[in-house]
């Protein structure tokens, strides 16, 4: 797939293969770990619980080189791109918690999205923290734009450099919720 030069070199992107999914759990994580950390503080245990449950053929990752850098995740009506499941998140934790964390977990990918027009719901946009700050979210959302007719897409009003990317690149609100 194409190339693009930003602050890092020449970053390419593709398809994710079975092989780059503990390189997406750790990003996953990583990224997300501000939301995720209520359901387990262990960074390591909260790989465990999501490393199954994406659906790698739904990823495009971003690479430097060999090094997985980035990715984003595209769902359709018919399937999500992450399918938390509960073997997983039952095998991580103990007791009632167990069964809100698969709740909250149900709840955030258990149902299909509504799309307002045929095309894909960006389900989530993720960076190596330590490569933020680079331009590799907006080569991200540029390659999706580029590649894909039609995009919908949530951000929580508490991410003001998510919004930022996504106005920049043309997107526009429908519904602004709390």
């Amino acid at each position: 797939m194409k190339g693009m030069y930003g602050m890092d070199g020449r970053v390419t992107y593709r398809r994710l293969v079975e092989g780059d999914r503990d390189a997406v759990a750790a990003i996953f994580v990583e990224a997300y770990y501000n939301q995720l950390r209520g359901l387990d503080p262990d960074r390591a245990g909260l790989e465990a619980m999501f490393r199954g449950a994406f659906l790698l053929d739904h990823f495009t990752g971003a690479f430097d080189g060999d090094e997985l850098v980035g990715f984003f995740a595209l769902s359709t009506e018919a399937e999500r791109s992450v399918a938390v499941r509960k073997d997983d998140v039952y095998a991580r934790m103990r007791g009632v918690k167990r069964w809100f964390a698969y709740a909250a977990l149900r709840k955030e990918f258990g149902h299909p999205v509504r799309l307002r027009e045929p095309g894909y719901y960006l389900e989530c946009v993720a960076v190596k923290p330590s490569r933020q700050g680079r331009g590799l979210a907006t080569g991200l959302m540029r390659h999706a734009i580029e590649n894909y007719d039609y995009l919908e897409l949530d951000v929580l009003d508490t991410n003001p450099r998510a919004i930022a990317i996504y106005e920049r690149r043309i997107f526009m609100y429908h519904t602004k919720r709390p």
